[in-house]
């Protein structure tokens, strides 16, 4: 088994991984992706991120990042989205970008880490605390 192989497997076991190409066009995810949102493998692959509306972030943002990763930087930062089912789901992310021949940037690789509990019961927390201040 080559050293490639092992790792993507190793990745594949510690996080949420997807692979997609400068344009955003998802070309592979795990089954940690696909258990997140709550799509099927076959309906997030092809699709482009952008069909994952993306909750926390402004056009202008999401247009920067894609720049910044054209460009060989990597980045990192929260996520917002909501599955398939309207439910939301947060991870922190690191997109970092893969060269064929350097400077060309071949395809981005997405690795993520979950943290939907403790993120949705601090802004289930606050927006309750909202709705109760109308009141008082």
């Amino acid at each position: 088994m080559s050293a490639q192989l092992l790792q993507r497997q190793a990745m594949d076991k510690h996080g949420i991984v997807a692979t997609m190409d400068v344009n955003g066009k998802i070309l592979s995810a795990n089954d940690k992706c696909s258990q997140l949102s709550g799509f099927s493998i076959d309906e997030i692959i092809g699709e482009n991120i952008s069909a994952f509306d993306i909750t926390n972030m402004s056009e202008q943002e999401k247009s920067d990042i894609f720049v910044s990763l054209s460009q060989g930087q990597t980045w990192q930062g929260e996520v917002h989205s909501l599955t398939k089912l309207g439910e939301p789901w947060y991870v922190f992310a690191t997109l970092v970008p893969v060269f064929k021949s350097p400077p060309r940037v071949d395809h981005l690789n997405c690795y993520c880490h979950r943290y939907i509990r403790t993120k949705a019961i601090r802004d289930e927390t606050f927006r309750r605390a909202r709705v109760l201040s109308k009141y008082h």
